[in-house]
Formats: structure tokens, C-alpha cells, sequence
């Protein structure tokens, strides 16, 4: 494997390496993300065209509903100012996902297609900040969630699916256009690959794409997740081609190129394809050099859990802020035009300046509709940000957007009196102008020295910069703001670190706060 040459990075800084055309930039956020602080108003509006808000659920009568009431209460609003300050920005309403795609086959084997699709049109009529719906059906015939995480139980299948899907998107497509206010959105979220060897798994060929073709406005192709940090032997997450020494049973179709060449030579058409664009990567521990000595196809252990790693961590964390070719411990394999960090103990895949620059050469060469990006809040920022990258590199309007300005944190710990110790657990709260924003719930004996930073909870994002903040604490089980509560002495003005120190017993409580020293 070739070390990265400055000389295709320069496509990245001159911002004129592909001519300016009409691709689509198509970024989810999940709503989630908020709760670690990623709210509506940080997201990149104008390196964008489209927010697709992840994810809505579908009920048990075919309804379509929000997810979690909580926090989307507080992000469609958000959603709608960022809308109004950016009036070409679209928002699509995403429906289903990993863990809630059951209601799909439900409704649909059902016969309650209809009942799904009118749904989906009322809630657009309802909720006008969106511009219509995606369809996240993960996945028809095969695949899809099958662990107790399934929101809505294990995916279900039916060979069936395949003509249901067509039929919901036709209904949907039809009720759309019947709310007479304009056109609305019709996408899907469509599989990664089509393994001839493996019939038991999404595939690309369990979609009617012929039959889809008519109703839906393009797929987002989930160009990623090929190989993931669960499975024991080192690989690549979203590699443009195949990898020459890559020794997997499925290699030759687990990459970008051929997963979007059998979508083309199975009924979709160049101009309705969105390719996925992973703002995150999977590492493993490994001390293995490999065949090309950057730690790929060797025997490793999961980093992170064997879950997905965020490219702003990527970036810090790893890369120690330098994506460039100087960085000796970036490895490019020109084949397979993906580039791995590896520095002898681990070894990451993900995708950074040069692959970034590879697939939006792709894109436009193959004539597709654009890129969409899993997901947002993934992303780094400034200059650094892959979703500016993307959009200079597609010849597309661009702005830097500002790195968060730090904020504080809070740290939490027994009372510091070792007589007294924490024999409940606690949930700390804290208290501005009437509202109360929960820091966070410790268990018991783990309460001692707990570290909260200034991203790690949407009570902590909410009161940063805040004056006159009080604290209580109250017993893990206390649900209620008030109820069993402890006022902590005091209010603060949380402009630097706090040091909670407390303890709850049944019959004995305490809490200080104090600035961090």
C-alpha cells in the first residue's frame, strides 16, 4: 500500500477539480444526536440541499408517529428556523431505520398499504416543515435487525416485500401529489451490495428497481458498512473498489463499484442514485502488518466495541489533526482507492480527503445524482470538515462552518468527606430560570469521580454560559423534578468547571458545588 500523495490532495484545496454542476448533497440527522449536543443549529445548511430527520416510527395502526416526543419536540422548531434562514434547504422526514423497520413488512403484508401511505402524506401535511418522506426499510425479503435492540421485534420477511414496497411507494407517490402544495420528496435508504454467494441477506436484488423507478426521486445508497468492527479479521468500511489482496468470500462484491453497477444494470437510472458517504470508520486492534503492511486483512479485536467511530474522533484522536500526506501513519491503496490508519497497534478504515476526492470523481464520471452523508454529527469541522471537502471537490457552493467553542464540564463525586459515602444512586439535576435539565443518573458505588464534558448531555449543553444555575440531587428512581430533591447551597455561574460533590444515604444527604480547580 502507497502512502498518500500531496498531489491528489491538491484537487481538495484548489476547489475547481470537477465542473460545477446540479449534484445533490443529502445529509441525515439523526435526532438523537441532540442529547450529546448536536442540535438542529449546528448542522452545515449550507453544504447541504437536503436534511433527511431520522427516524420516525411506525405504529401498530400503520400511523407514522415521532420517535421519541422528547427531544423532537424541541428539534422541529430548531428545524424550522434553520429552514427559514436557509429558504432552498429541503427537509424529508425519515421513516424506519435499523431498529424500526418491522411496521414495514406488518402494514404492507397486512394489506394496510393504503392506511401507511396516507399516513405518510398526512404527516407531511401536518408537520409543513418537511418536504417529504424517505422510506428506510431495512430490509424487504432479507436482513434487516434481528437482536432484542429491534425496537419493533426482529425483522420480519415475505418474498412478498418486493412488490410491496413497490406498491407503497406508488400509494405514497400518489397521496403526495394529491396534497396539491407542490412536489414533495420520495426517496429510499437501498442496500450497499448484491452477493450471488448469499441470498439470506439484504441484497440489491430483493428491490423491484424498474418498478420503483417511476414513483421514488432517487436512492440513497448505503455505500458503507461492507465490513464492520465486529468481525474478527481487519477490513475495509466503504472501499471504492476491490481490494487485490482482501482474501473474504465476498470481496468481490463488497465494494462501492459494484454494488452501484448492479443498480444500474437492474432498472435504476444514473440520475435517481445517491451515493452514501460514511462520516465515520471501524478500527481494530491489531499488531499485524498485513500483505501491505497497513494492518488491513489480519486477525484483530473491535476498537470502540466493534462499533463505528465518529471521523471528529477519528480526526483528534488518531490522526492528531493531520489528514495530509505527511502523516506517515495514513496508508492509501490505490486499487482499491481507500486509505486505513494503522501505526503498528491499531488500524482504522475510513474515508478522508483522498478517497473522498476518489468517489466524488465517481460520482460525477458515473453521472449519479449526488452524495448523502451518514451521518451529520459524525462530521469534524472548519476546513477539516468532510462535508465542506465534499462539496469543494463536487464544484458545489461551500462554507466553512465553525468549530463548537469549547464548553465546560461538570464533574461529579462523592461528598469529599470519606465518612460519608454514596449508598443510592443519584441523579444530579440542574436548575435555570424554572427549568430543570438533568446532568446525568449515577449508580452507586460508580458515582466517585465521574467526568462530564461539555458535549456529554443535552443538560449540560443547555446551561453552558448560564448565571445564577442551582443543583439539587435526588435518589436514582426519582422521576419527578422536586420530588425527594436536596437543593445544593448556592448558585453558580457555570462560565468555568464545576466539582458536585454529594452523597445520598436513606437516611443522611449532602451536596457542595464548587468551581473546578
Amino acid at each position: 500500500m502507497k502512502k498518500l500523495t500531496l498531489s491528489l490532495l491538491l484537487v481538495l484545496v484548489t476547489g475547481c477539480a470537477f465542473a460545477s454542476n446540479d449534484n445533490m448533497r443529502i445529509g441525515y440527522y439523526a435526532n438523537w444526536s441532540a442529547y450529546s449536543g448536536y442540535t438542529p443549529d449546528k448542522i452545515p445548511a449550507k453544504n447541504v440541499d437536503v436534511i433527511n430527520y431520522a427516524f420516525a416510527n411506525i405504529n401498530d395502526n400503520c400511523q407514522i408517529v415521532f420517535s421519541d416526543p422528547n427531544i423532537d419536540d424541541k428539534n422541529i422548531p430548531a428545524l424550522e428556523q434553520l429552514k427559514k434562514s436557509n429558504p432552498n434547504l429541503k427537509m424529508v422526514l425519515s421513516v424506519g431505520g435499523w431498529n424500526n423497520s418491522n411496521g414495514f413488512y406488518k402494514c404492507t403484508s397486512e394489506g394496510k398499504t393504503a392506511e401507511l401511505a396516507q399516513s405518510a402524506a398526512n404527516f407531511i401535511k401536518n408537520n409543513p416543515v418537511f418536504d417529504g418522506v424517505d422510506y428506510d426499510w431495512e430490509f424487504p425479503v432479507a436482513g434487516g435487525c434481528a437482536g432484542a435492540s429491534c425496537s419493533n421485534g426482529a425483522q420480519q420477511h415475505s418474498p412478498d416485500d418486493r412488490a410491496n414496497y413497490v406498491a407503497l411507494l406508488k400509494d405514497t407517490r400518489a397521496d403526495l401529489d394529491d396534497l396539491g402544495t407542490g412536489h414533495h420528496i420520495l426517496s429510499i435508504a437501498g442496500p450497499q451490495a448484491y452477493n450471488p454467494d448469499d441470498k439470506n441477506n439484504s441484497s440489491i436484488s430483493n428491490y423491484d428497481l424498474s418498478g420503483m423507478m417511476p414513483y421514488v426521486d432517487y436512492i440513497n445508497v448505503m455505500a458503507y458498512d461492507y465490513h464492520v468492527g465486529s468481525e474478527a479479521m481487519t477490513n475495509n468500511n466503504a472501499p471504492l473498489a476491490q481490494a487485490p489482496n482482501d482474501p473474504s468470500a465476498n470481496a468481490k462484491y463488497f465494494n462501492v463499484e459494484n454494488g452501484v453497477d448492479y443498480y444500474l444494470g437492474h432498472g435504476a437510472t444514473a440520475d435517481k442514485l445517491v451515493l452514501g458517504f460514511p462520516l465515520y470508520g471501524y478500527g481494530w486492534k491489531t499488531s499485524t502488518a498485513g500483505p501491505d503492511g497497513d494492518g488491513l486483512f489480519t486477525n484483530g479485536t473491535g476498537l470502540n466495541n466493534g462499533q463505528a467511530i465518529p471521523y471528529k474522533t477519528i480526526f483528534t484522536q488518531y490522526l492528531n489533526g493531520d489528514a495530509s500526506s505527511a502523516n506517515t501513519n495514513l496508508h492509501w491503496n490505490p486499487t482499491s482507492e481507500s486509505a486505513v490508519y494503522f501505526d503498528g497497534k491499531q488500524m482504522i478504515s475510513f474515508d478522508e480527503p483522498q478517497s473522498l476526492a476518489a468517489k466524488a470523481k465517481y460520482i460525477q464520471s458515473k453521472g449519479l445524482k449526488g452524495v448523502m452523508y451518514w451521518a451529520l454529527d459524525n462530521d469534524s469541522c472548519e476546513k477539516n470538515s468532510l462535508v465542506y471537502q465534499m462539496s469543494e471537490a463536487l464544484g458545489l457552493p461551500s462554507q466553512p462552518y465553525a468549530c463548537p467553542a469549547p464548553g465546560h464540564s461538570i464533574s461529579i463525586d462523592n461528598y469529599n468527606n470519606n465518612t460519608k459515602t454514596t449508598t443510592s444512586g443519584i441523579i444530579v439535576t440542574a436548575i435555570y430560570q424554572g427549568q430543570y435539565y438533568v446532568i446525568d443518573n449515577y449508580v452507586a458505588p460508580n458515582v466517585q469521580n465521574k467526568q462530564e464534558g461539555p458535549d456529554s448531555s443535552a443538560g449540560i449543553q443547555a446551561i453552558q454560559g448560564k448565571s445564577g444555575v442551582q443543583f439539587q440531587i435526588t435518589p436514582t428512581g426519582s422521576a419527578t423534578p422536586g420530588q425527594n430533591a436536596f437543593l445544593c447551597p448556592g448558585s453558580f455561574d457555570f462560565t468555568s468547571d464545576l466539582h458536585v460533590m454529594a452523597y445520598w444515604n436513606p437516611s443522611d444527604h449532602a451536596c457542595t458545588v464548587a468551581p473546578l480547580k
